[in-house]
């Protein structure tokens, strides 16, 4: 019992209102009134839940307009090309370069180094092959000798180096580059097989070093840092 039930009870019972209500008149107007109070919350709860759902359908309806159907969006805009690393010839990338010693290299953290076995038909002056983030190439003596030495250790280094990344030289030349941009910038090129070598000039000290470019359809294809390396393949006729 409740106090709209007790105030119920009183009007009907008010001897201003000149009513005798007949025995059990109360309590089944009080029970009438029970009922419709029961039957208002009973469609309250059912007009909010519809609006409930009816906003749950609406939200559904904006997240598929916006979120599943993607055909109408424009694509990002693709990033730029990185800039090409401009590559000194004294100083190489991953913190050595051309004339770096085997013993050094070995001692630069991130440089893998594989040494040839007679197998792979490299000679003796040609020790193997080296890796970095952003190199690789060959590990040899450079040049010539007069008489080959009986350890060649010392003189192992890193004789050629190419490129994992875009670079440049210091004179802009770069992968794309035409002929005609290679020999304005190195007057004192020349044609060699399948492209052009730059011999570079170290201050009359005897570091052998060049710029190489090979060529495809007279644009620059490649820029190599070449140093003479002694890693021609020869022909094994007694494999192991």
């Amino acid at each position: 019992m409740n106090d709209v039930d007790n105030e119920l009870r009183r009007i009907l019972h008010d001897d201003r209102l000149a009513l005798t209500p007949s025995a059990g008149a109360v309590e089944t107007i009080v029970r009438g009134a029970r009922r419709r109070r029961t039957s208002r919350a009973a469609a309250t709860a059912v007009g909010s839940a519809g609006l409930a759902a009816v906003v749950t359908v609406g939200a559904f309806a904006v997240t598929g307009q916006f979120g599943g159907d993607t055909d109408g969006l424009q694509p990002a805009a693709p990033a730029p090309d990185a800039e090409p690393v401009v590559v000194y010839p004294n100083e190489g990338i991953d913190g050595f370069t051309v004339g770096t010693k085997l013993t050094e290299l070995e001692g630069i953290e991130g440089v893998e180094i594989t040494a040839f076995t007679a197998a792979d038909g490299y000679g003796p002056l040609c020790y193997g092959e080296y890796r970095s983030e952003n190199a690789h190439g060959f590990i040899s003596t450079r040049g010539t000798f007069g008489e080959v030495p009986a350890d060649l250790t010392p003189h192992y280094e890193v004789a050629t180096m190419h490129f994992d990344v875009p670079v440049a030289t210091p004179e802009g030349i770069t992968a794309g580059s035409s002929d005609a941009d290679v020999l304005a910038a190195y007057t004192a090129a020349f044609a060699v097989e399948d492209g052009i070598r730059a011999e570079l000039d170290d201050g009359g000290r005897i570091i052998v070093r060049a710029w190489e470019f090979p060529l495809d359809k007279d644009e620059v294809s490649e820029v190599v840092l070449d140093g003479a390396a002694n890693c021609e393949q020869v022909p094994i006729l007694d494999r192991p």
